[in-house]
């Protein structure tokens, strides 16, 4: 399997929901959106995986300082840099994605407060949505593009924190701010409270109605991408955004576990978001 084939493999077994909105993309457009997902990918297992936080966090200092100077003796960072320097992907975003990547190299992880949280997900996934908009094709326009793109990543991270708070807890990792929460420990998200001070429906219903917030903001960003890319883009969200909602179905209940969307459920949100190209925020460029 050529390295094309091993990034496009790593993007439809890892993104699924992702991926499934891609089929709407040009065959090039979809190689450059699968070598940064497996970029992303690469340095998130180093933080996820690792028995060693120190280890791992001195690996991902290295790549952030072989981005920082252009090159790498690493094989696959090599290729990533001559791609990000090809696409003019903004350094920045680079190294602030690899920052929140950083700070997840504890043995336990806590969230202060909402600004925490916020910025947290900026490093982790609004990075992702500016680095995409030179990826699809947005040559003009970028510095309006780009808030919202992040604003979207922001509201996809929002969403996967409400879906993963059993795993997470698993982990030791609680990425609900803890103004929110009474619970400190996170052996108390892993099944149904006992009482209330220990059930973080409340919170999980927060994080879904901040993601809300963000998924609206970010629709400012539709008509700036060509057609093929605002249609993908549109999708995904909208795929993402209905994860929530079937969070909403059960009540809030996060130690059930992660909830999906079927193949099924995914074709009829496709179905109803060709409805959504009929609105004016997915052709007109809002007024500020």
């Amino acid at each position: 399997m050529d390295r094309k084939s091993q990034h496009k493999d790593i993007f439809k077994k890892k993104a699924k929901t992702f991926y499934f909105a891609s089929f709407f993309l040009g065959q090039k457009t979809i190689e450059k959106v699968s070598l940064l997902y497996a970029f992303c990918r690469f340095i998130d297992d180093i933080a996820d995986e690792t028995h060693d936080p120190h280890n791992a966090q001195k690996e991902l200092e290295k790549i952030k300082k072989d981005i920082e100077q252009g090159e790498s003796d690493t094989p696959f960072i090599q290729e990533f840099i001559y791609f990000a320097d090809a696409q003019k992907l903004d350094k920045k975003y680079l190294t602030d994605l690899l920052d929140g990547v950083i700070s997840d190299c504890k043995p336990s992880i806590r969230i202060k407060n909402e600004e925490a949280l916020i910025h947290y997900c900026y490093q982790v996934a609004g990075t992702v949505g500016a680095l995409m908009c030179p990826i699809l094709n947005i040559n003009q326009n970028l510095n309006k593009a780009s808030p919202a793109a992040i604003n979207l990543g922001i509201a996809m991270q929002l969403t996967n924190i409400a879906r993963d708070i059993k795993d997470d807890a698993e982990n030791n990792r609680v990425y609900i701010p803890q103004t929110w929460l009474i619970i400190n420990e996170a052996k108390h998200l892993l099944s149904a409270p006992k009482t209330k001070e220990y059930d973080a429906r409340d919170a999980c219903k927060k994080l879904l109605d901040k993601s809300a917030e963000y998924y609206e903001k970010a629709k400012e960003g539709y008509p700036y991408l060509p057609f093929r890319e605002r249609f993908t883009i549109l999708v995904a969200a909208n795929l993402y955004r209905s994860i929530g909602h079937q969070i909403e179905k059960i009540d809030h209940k996060y130690w059930l576990g992660r909830q999906h969307l079927t193949k099924f459920q995914k074709i009829i949100k496709t179905i109803k978001s060709a409805i959504e190209i009929t609105y004016p925020s997915f052709w007109i460029e809002q007024k500020r």
